[in-house]
């Protein structure tokens, strides 16, 4: 069933459409500036800390609903207008989009961090080049600038249960990867890049998770409080029988021998 509005919308002329388009994207440009300056204001108050949040970020994802990229965006552009209050009529004008303004203070980020210190004049000309440009030529034109941008990693959901994660990463560790899945390619054929990376941040959650941790420590403590309260209960059965020696080989010692042997296999024979 359709609603009002939509019955209303297939009842405008192709021009009252596209001029009733222009004017709603003019409105949500400017109430995306209204967030933005909402943002400043928030992060200058740093109200997020009164609501748990260790930063504006996971205040914005957790607390207003925002989605991950759609929240650092909105951080970045709102960063960007702090430092060049210039640009914020630039945004709500649409000279500057909101994607823009937020890839053009990553860029800086970055410049920052290779300590390439830019003055006031000089990052109000990077945002000069960059007005009315589309999303992919701001991309191009901070590319040329810094190469190192063209390696920043983007995460978009494609699905309605999956998302592309694109990075850029050097030789060295490409070939890191082919050798972690031959190694792995007995046990796991053909294995995936993405079975890999789920396995590999599997990995690391059963190391640094705490709350794995602290699960496993109360599973080893139960299970050796039933053992021992079995061999209680069996020494007062049976006779205490004889351990029968054994060739175990700690996981340690096993692993530092298979290194010793650069992987070509365990010296331990059997007798």
């Amino acid at each position: 069933m359709q609603s009002n509005e939509q019955r209303f919308l297939q009842k405008l002329s192709d021009a009252e459409l596209l001029f009733d388009t222009r004017e709603a994207i003019k409105a949500e440009r400017e109430a995306t500036s209204i967030v933005v300056k909402y943002f400043r204001e928030i992060s200058a108050r740093e109200l997020y800390l009164k609501h748990a949040c260790s930063s504006l970020f996971q205040f914005a994802t957790e607390k207003l609903g925002y989605c991950a990229a759609s929240a650092q965006a909105r951080i970045n552009a709102m960063e960007l207008v702090v430092a060049l209050p210039e640009v914020e009529k630039k945004i709500e004008s649409g000279e500057l989009s909101l994607t823009a303004a937020a890839k053009v203070q990553s860029f800086f980020r970055a410049e920052k961090k290779a300590k390439k210190i830019y003055s006031e004049q000089q990052k109000l000309e990077v945002v000069q080049v960059c007005l009315s440009k589309s999303t992919r030529d701001v991309e191009r034109e901070l590319a040329s600038r810094n190469p190192e941008m063209a390696r920043i990693e983007s995460v978009k959901p494609v699905g309605r249960d999956s998302y592309e994660l694109r990075v850029t990463i050097s030789a060295e560790l490409e070939a890191k990867i082919r050798k972690l899945k031959g190694l792995l390619a007995h046990s796991a054929p053909n294995l995936r890049s993405e079975e890999l990376l789920e396995m590999l941040v599997e990995l690391g959650l059963e190391k640094f998770d705490p709350v794995r941790k602290a699960e496993r420590s109360a599973a080893r403590k139960a299970a050796s409080e039933a053992y021992l309260k079995a061999e209680s209960l069996r020494s007062h059965e049976t006779p205490e029988a004889a351990v029968a020696p054994t060739r175990y080989i700690p996981a340690r010692a096993r692993h530092q021998t298979w290194l010793r042997n650069a992987g070509r296999g365990c010296e331990y024979e059997s007798e």
